[in-house]
């Protein structure tokens, strides 16, 4: 985690640590049901808790450019490797 949840620990917070505490934008969705009133509750907890978060996604501009950069990069290299002939004379690889 990149920030303290304050709340427990559990599995679930775990599993959405991510979205809880990281640089993104989350939508809660609760389920409850009439038939299962202990889980309502805590689903119902939880969601609350969940409200309470904050966190201020930043667009990751600079690095989004440096990695296309590089990407280009790899696949111009990758492209030169497999266009050269093989030991048939052949390309390996046809753009």
């Amino acid at each position: 985690l990149t920030a303290e949840v304050p709340f427990r620990s559990s599995q679930l917070t775990y599993l959405l640590s991510d979205a809880l505490a990281g640089n993104s934008r989350t939508v809660m969705l609760a389920t409850v049901s009439a038939e299962h009133p202990q889980e309502t509750l805590s689903t119902l907890r939880f969601a609350t808790n969940v409200k309470k978060l904050r966190t201020r996604p930043v667009r990751n501009v600079g690095a989004t450019k440096d990695l296309v950069k590089q990407l280009q990069i790899y696949i111009n290299q990758t492209i030169t490797v497999f266009s050269r002939p093989n030991k048939m004379g052949v390309p390996n690889f046809v753009v």
